[in-house]
Parts: structure tokens; C-alpha cells; sequence
């Protein structure tokens, strides 16, 4: 069993609580420590979202947390940025609103922190946001099919990350099991629903457990033996609203229907979705809640049937419009401002709307362009020949269901129908060289040309003087042998033409003709790459450099201050050893030169190092307990074991004016005590004189920390170092102890 000896907390309280003498009385005695000195960390789990799932909406982010002492709370997190406020009771919960950040991979960490200002980091838990449903339609049965004995019901599913699952129902019953594999599919056994009419759904759900319903599908179940009878299809048709109408607020649908024999049923449908119940009489009308439905474009659909199981069906599509009175926008996409234009050309625009576009309308100079388009794409065609030439104003109105409307900023185009001279000139550029270019041997001339009508030739110029022969098909080049002239600077230009005859010149460009070697000039660049500047070196070390040069570094030579070192290196790696031991110990500046074959040469910034080769003299360590020649006095807690002290022990105290004064001989002294967040401030006296006031607090605890040192004594007297503590303390820290561990002695 191990036996805890005082803790610096403890001893505080101690300190404070009991008088001196009872104090002395307990020290042999163990105690335990609060949590705040010999407590570990908190530990920190989160319980929910488990790692690797899938999550969506607002979802609950768990964490259990325990330690030594009480848990002051627990802060959760998401790729590292703090979610909400520090959770301060548990359970410690969260709730995390995923539709607020982008869909992807995101890693969840809690971190929980205990009253003693401890803190501990979860493990991290990596989900996935996922809030787009999955897409899902059946593809068998048919739409309107008819269906007898066992069918096979199908549907294609997909989603942004995986389907996990897809479930059929026959009405609201669901068929079979939900089938987690594709294809996704289940065995319909008809006989067990009455023949008739029946409307099939497919839904499809994803890992984060988002849903997605399929359009239904209606189905005629036909197992009884049709009558020979009737087999004449009824007829019907919706009659308010009307295709293409705009309704709002609460409004009734009917319909008429009629059979040979007899219709049993009308039922309506909006979108897909059953409308209200089947009605069995005429006259057939059921009233629709359009607030129900998002602004827009909806179907409105009716199937009737007749006793026989014979049915039809009829749609007309309305705008459900509540308040909009958001405009469309519209824009002419072609064509573009400044384009000229001739015979017919197709005038295009987009045009999107908050609820649907019903109609866009062009005009030219304000005047209607045909009629108004109602479907995208949104075009007309414009006869430029029914124009005189000049320039003319495109515009374009869109409108949607509300009536808001809304007019595309103007396009500008010139019509240009009765031939012209042409009299615009061609525009020609110097691709290559660039201007500055240094250039030798063959070189590829190179331009860029365009014109209205048509390039017909690039001819290439030096000076003002040919080279080659035109080029007439792009890319437009030329090889230019530049040892043909001497060296030196020339203007290359291109002179571009068309077939009217009409040309420009390229502006020049400048290049420099270098087929002769010149001398080098450039020295090379050196620097001393160890020791570094500022090094202790002894023994043998080597010495090493890094060169370059534009040709080819020669060799590279070495020197203690200004002396050559060893013979010069002429291959990389440069370096040579150094014998310090040659000098005497002190500092020294080390130099390299480099030269290359054209005999320039340069010399590296100086490196300064010490070379210290003597052996230092040795510290004698006197630990705390040497009370013959270390006096203590006030109050002071000795035989404290609470961490790895020098000697296995340390002296503690907190109370003001306390002091361990040591008595030595020697040229230095140094204090080794304690560093920490509940260290205070100390007094130090040398000799008698204040000479420093050391404070000892820091966030982490450093044990056998030095915290004075003193050097240069006079080593042939006496002396003392006295540590006094203050009883004050750093703003930051949480205690006043000071900590005598031991002291160094250099003779």
C-alpha cells in the first residue's frame, strides 16, 4: 500500500487552521491531499451520436464525465469550434441543429473540466450530416395498369449517400418487408384486396433516416372474371378551374362523369395525393384548401369508375397563387450588346420567377416581337429583313401568375443587312519571344491575328526587314535563324493583312541576340551552414558551407579567424574538420570562400563560436535537509513527498516573513524549488541584500526548477542565500506556497 505524505494544498489549510506547535506535533503523520493537488484529469466520453453514423435535423449530442473531483462542466464542439455554452449539469447534453451547416463529415469532441480547472478531451466521434431525402419512383406496375393475381411491384431508388432501405404499400397497408437491397422490389398478391381501384406507394429511407415518398400509382386489381357485359370505359373531365387558371384560398373542384352503365366513383387527386374522399354522387365537387399547397404549379386530377372496374382519368394543371407579389427575372441572353445581326436571328432569354413564369414577351425598340412565349425555353424568331440597317433595343417582359412583371435591361445590336466594303483592318500581335527575351540559335517567331472578315497572311519582320515568307494559315510562325546577324538587341514585328487588302503592324517587341560566350564576371554566393553563430564547439567539429555559381563552384576554403583551415574542399559536400584543441578556449569567427573557374571568389558572413574545451567545475547539490548549514525560520512544512523533488523531499510554506537561509562557499548558488499554479512570490537576499523577488508561478507545474542563480562569488569568504516568502501572489495563480527543494553550489 502507498503511503501519501502532505500535500501543498493541505499544508496550506494546515498552515492556516492550526497553531505552530500543534502543527509541529502531526507532521509525522499521513493526510490525504485534496483533488487539487494529486487528482488526475477528468475523463470524458460521448455517448450519442455513436462514431461513423448518420445524422440529420436537430439531433442531441451526449457525454458522460467523471474524476476525482466534481465535473464544473462540459463544453461540446464541432471540428473543433465551441457549440453553444459550457454545459454545467448533467446529464451533459446539447442540442445541434445539422441544417445549419453544410452536409459532409464533421468531428464531434467534448471537453470536460473539473472545479480544480482540470480538463480532459473526448475521443472523436466522426458523423455524417445528411439532410437531402432520397429520390424514389416505381417503375412496375405502369401507371393506370391492371394487375391480377401475384405481380411483382418495383421501384429505383437512389440518394447523396446511400439508400438503406425501400418499403411499398398498397393504400396505406404496406406489402412485404422493407427491402434494404437493390433491386428493390416485393411480391404483390392481388387476391388479398377487393378488385378495384388502388393506388401503390414506394417509400425510400436513407442512414441519416431521411424519408422520400414515390408519386403514386394507380393500378386496377381485376381478378373476377370481367363481365361480358360492360367494358365501356366512363368518361370524365374536370370542369372548374379551368387549364391554366390561377386560384387561391379555399376553392371547390368538380367534375363531370358519365357511363354506359353507371359511374360508382369519382375520386380527385392534387398532385398525386388524394383529394378529399370518393364521391359516389353526382353532382361530383370537392372543396380544396390551396394555403395547403406551396405557391406554384399543381395538377389537379380526377379518376372516375364504373361498377365494372372499367375507369378514367382527366388533369388540367393550375397556378396556385396566395400573395406573390415577388417579380420574375429576366435577362435577353442573345443576342449579346454590340453584336451585329443579319436575316433571321433567335432572340433568347431566361427568365425565373419565387413561384412559376407564365409568359415572356419580347420587343424590339418597344415594339411586340411575335406573341408572348409561355414555355421555356423562352425564344422568338426576329426577321432582321423586315428592318432597315441601323440599331435597334432588345428587350424582354416576364410575368407570373400573380400578374407582377418584370422588363430584362436592354440589349443594343446593330442590324447590318446590305453588304459593305470592308474597310476594317485585321489586329496582329507578337506572341513569342516576349519582349526582353534573351534568344540564340533558330527561334520561333510567333503572332496572334484576327479580323472582322477573314486573315489572309502574317508576314514576320527584324528590324524592319523580312524573314521568311507570309504565313497565311494560322498559327501564324516563322523560324528565325538568329545566327545570321551579331549579337545585340533587335525589334521583332508582324504585319497582318485580309483580303481587301487592308493591314496592321504588330507592336514591337524587343529581344537580345546572344550566340557569343561572354567572360563571367559573377562570383559565386557562400555561407557557413555549422557550427551555427553563437555555438559552443570543442574537440574536433566539423566545419561545413553551402556554394553556388551561375558556371561552377571551384572550391570552397575555410578560416578561424582570417587562418586557413585544412586545405580548400572542390566538391560538395564542402566541409573540413576543426581540431579545437589547437586554440585556446574563447571565442573565434569562422569564414568560408568560394570561388569558381573564372577565378571570382566571395566570402561567407563571419560565424561566431566559442570553443570551450577545460572541463566546467562541479556542482555540489545540498538538499533541504542539511539543517547544519541551512537554518529555517517561521513556519515551514518539511518531508513533503507530493511530487519527484530533489532528494525525494522539498520544505513548504506560505506564511509571510518565513525564510531557509544557506550558508556555503563557493564562486555560484542557485535555488531549485517549485514552479506552479499555486506557487507565490519570494524574496531573495544574497549576502544580506535583496537581490531578487522571484515570482514562481506558472500554468504547468515544472519540479526542480531553478528559480536564482547567482555567479562571479568570491569564492575565499562566506556567504548566504535567503529565500523569504512574501505571502503574495501572482493575480493568476491559486495559492501563496513557496518551495524550497534543494540548492547548487558551483566552487
Amino acid at each position: 500500500m502507498k503511503t501519501r505524505t502532505p500535500a501543498l494544498d493541505d499544508g496550506h489549510n494546515r498552515l492556516r487552521r492550526i497553531h505552530l506547535g500543534a502543527l509541529l506535533a502531526i507532521l509525522s503523520f499521513a493526510w490525504a491531499a485534496p483533488p487539487w493537488v494529486l487528482a488526475w484529469p477528468p475523463t470524458v466520453t460521448i455517448t450519442s451520436p455513436m462514431s461513423g453514423s448518420f445524422v440529420r435535423g436537430t439531433i442531441t449530442i451526449r457525454a458522460s464525465a467523471s474524476g476525482e473531483t466534481d465535473i464544473a462542466g462540459v463544453q461540446f464542439f464541432v471540428d473543433g469550434v465551441a457549440l453553444g455554452a459550457e454545459d454545467a449539469i448533467p446529464p451533459y447534453d446539447i442540442a445541434w441543429d445539422t441544417t445549419t451547416v453544410a452536409e459532409g463529415s464533421y468531428i464531434l469532441t467534448a471537453v470536460a473540466r473539473d472545479i480544480a480547472g482540470e480538463t480532459a478531451t473526448s475521443a472523436a466521434v466522426t458523423v455524417t450530416v445528411d439532410n437531402t431525402p432520397p429520390t424514389v419512383a416505381i417503375t412496375s406496375p405502369a401507371h393506370d395498369a391492371t394487375v391480377r393475381g401475384t405481380v411483382t411491384v418495383a421501384a429505383s431508388a437512389s440518394d447523396n449517400t446511400a439508400v438503406v432501405g425501400v418499403r411499398f404499400l398498397v393504400n396505406s397497408e404496406q406489402i412485404g418487408v422493407e427491402d434494404t437491397t437493390a433491386p428493390y422490389e416485393v411480391v404483390w398478391d392481388t387476391t388479398a384486396v377487393a378488385d378495384g381501384t388502388h393506388l401503390l406507394f414506394a417509400e425510400a429511407r436513407d442512414a441519416a433516416g431521411n424519408f422520400g415518398n414515390a408519386p403514386a400509382v394507380h393500378v386496377t386489381v381485376a381478378n373476377a372474371a370481367p363481365p361480358t357485359a360492360d367494358t365501356m370505359r366512363p368518361t370524365v373531365s374536370i370542369t372548374f378551374p379551368t387549364f391554366g387558371a390561377t386560384v387561391s384560398g379555399t376553392i371547390t373542384v368538380t367534375a363531370e362523369a358519365s357511363d354506359d352503365v353507371g359511374v360508382v366513383g369519382i375520386q380527385f387527386f392534387v398532385d398525386d395525393v388524394a383529394l378529399g374522399p370518393e364521391g359516389t354522387t353526382s353532382p361530383y365537387s370537392v372543396p380544396w384548401d390551396t394555403t395547403t399547397a406551396s405557391d406554384g404549379s399543381h395538377t389537379l386530377a380526377v379518376v372516375a369508375r364504373d361498377a365494372a372496374g372499367n375507369r378514367s382519368s382527366a388533369a388540367v394543371t393550375v397556378t396556385v397563387s396566395n400573395g406573390d407579389t415577388t417579380p420574375p427575372a429576366v435577362s435577353i441572353t442573345s443576342p449579346t450588346s454590340g453584336d451585329t445581326v443579319s436575316g433571321i436571328v433567335i432572340v433568347t432569354a431566361s427568365a425565373s420567377d419565387n413561384v412559376d413564369v407564365v409568359g415572356v414577351q419580347f420587343f424590339v425598340d418597344g415594339a411586340p416581337l411575335g406573341i408572348e412565349d409561355t414555355t421555356a425555353p423562352y425564344e422568338v424568331p426576329w426577321d432582321t429583313m423586315t428592318t432597315t440597317d441601323g440599331s435597334y433595343t432588345l428587350t424582354a417582359l416576364a410575368r407570373d401568375a400573380a400578374g407582377n412583371t418584370a422588363t430584362s435591361a436592354g440589349v443594343s445590336v446593330t442590324v447590318a443587312n446590305a453588304p459593305g466594303p470592308d474597310t476594317t483592318p485585321p489586329t496582329v500581335a507578337i506572341t513569342a519571344p516576349e519582349s526582353g527575351a534573351t534568344v540564340s540559335g533558330t527561334t520561333t517567331v510567333t503572332a496572334s491575328a484576327s479580323d472582322d472578315v477573314g486573315v489572309a497572311g502574317v508576314g514576320f519582320f527584324v528590324d524592319g526587314v523580312a524573314i521568311g515568307v507570309e504565313d497565311t494559315t494560322a498559327p501564324y510562325e516563322v523560324p528565325w535563324d538568329t545566327t545570321t546577324v551579331t549579337d545585340g538587341s533587335y525589334t521583332l514585328t508582324a504585319l497582318a493583312r485580309d483580303a481587301a487588302g487592308n493591314t496592321a503592324t504588330s507592336a514591337g517587341v524587343t529581344v537580345t541576340v546572344a550566340n557569343a560566350p561572354g567572360p563571367d564576371a559573377t562570383p559565386p554566393t557562400v555561407a557557413i551552414t555549422a557550427p551555427e553563430s553563437g555555438a559552443t564547439v570543442s574537440g574536433t567539429t566539423t566545419m561545413t558551407a553551402s556554394a553556388s555559381d551561375d558556371v561552377g563552384v571551384a572550391g570552397v576554403g575555410f578560416f578561424v579567424d582570417g587562418v586557413a583551415i585544412g586545405v580548400e574542399d572542390t566538391t560538395a559536400p564542402y566541409e573540413v574538420p576543426w581540431d579545437t584543441t589547437t586554440v585556446t578556449d574563447g571565442s573565434y569567427t569562422l569564414t568560408a570562400v568560394a570561388r569558381d573557374a573564372a577565378g571570382n571568389a566571395a566570402t561567407s558572413a563571419g560565424v561566431t563560436v566559442t570553443v570551450a574545451n577545460a572541463a566546467p567545475p562541479a556542482v555540489t547539490r545540498i538538499e533541504e535537509t542539511r539543517t547544519d548549514i541551512i537554518t529555517y525560520t517561521g513556519t515551514w512544512l518539511q518531508g513533503n513527498m507530493d511530487r519527484e523533488w530533489s532528494g525525494n523531499t522539498a520544505a513548504l510554506s506560505v506564511e509571510p516573513l518565513a525564510r531557509a537561509t544557506l550558508s556555503f562557499t563557493g564562486t555560484g548558488v542557485s535555488w531549485i524549488g517549485f514552479r506552479g499554479p499555486q506557487t507565490g512570490i519570494a524574496n531573495v537576499f544574497l549576502d544580506g541584500t535583496l537581490v531578487a523577488t522571484v515570482n514562481a508561478y506558472a500554468e504547468t507545474e515544472t519540479v526542480q526548477a531553478v528559480l536564482f542563480a547567482a555567479t562571479g562569488l568570491d569564492a575565499s569568504v562566506p556567504h548566504t542565500l535567503a529565500i523569504e516568502v512574501t505571502g503574495t501572489k501572482d493575480e493568476a495563480a491559486i495559492d501563496f506556497f513557496i518551495v524550497v527543494d534543494a540548492f547548487d553550489v558551483t566552487p
